[in-house]
């Protein structure tokens, strides 16, 4: 019992200190895009005429000669790590052991479902999995789309 208990304050804290580091600008990764556009009266923008023009989210563009378009690299928003995902996982692949353990050795059912600790666990629980399939449904439908 104790060693459970242990175990479970152990992943609040990796999942408390995982959602803060994943917010931290330094632990985010660029989510970079390449921007096509076309060509502007005739000419494009180069990297030798003023950038200062272009957004500051804005990388280096370039344009080949005798093409008609031009693109540029855009940052235009900043991902968490991958790794914090998968750090999730485990935590919520615990949390998901642990309230399903407690569910089955509980002498009354109906009394573990209408605690308050469990409804909070439990709703806890499921937003880590709705947020999981809405994110997996939303690359697939890219996918898909081409987004």
């Amino acid at each position: 019992m104790q060693v459970a208990a242990t175990m479970s304050v152990f992943f609040i804290i990796v999942s408390i200190l995982s959602f803060c580091l994943k917010t931290h600008p330094s632990m985010r990764v660029p989510s970079i895009q390449n921007v096509s556009f076309p060509r502007f009266h005739g000419r494009t923008i180069s990297s030798s005429s003023s950038l200062s023009s272009l957004p500051s989210s804005s990388y280096v563009v370039w344009s080949n000669g005798s093409a008609s378009t031009a693109w540029m690299l855009d940052k235009k928003r900043t991902d968490p790590h991958d790794a914090f995902f998968y750090i999730e996982c485990v935590c919520n692949a615990w949390f998901t052991f642990e309230i399903m353990i407690r569910f089955v050795v509980s002498p009354s059912k109906l009394a573990f479902i209408r605690a308050p600790v469990n409804i909070i666990d439990f709703v806890a629980t499921l937003s880590f999995y709705l947020d999981f399939l809405l994110t997996y449904h939303k690359k697939v439908c890219c996918i898909i789309v081409r987004c």
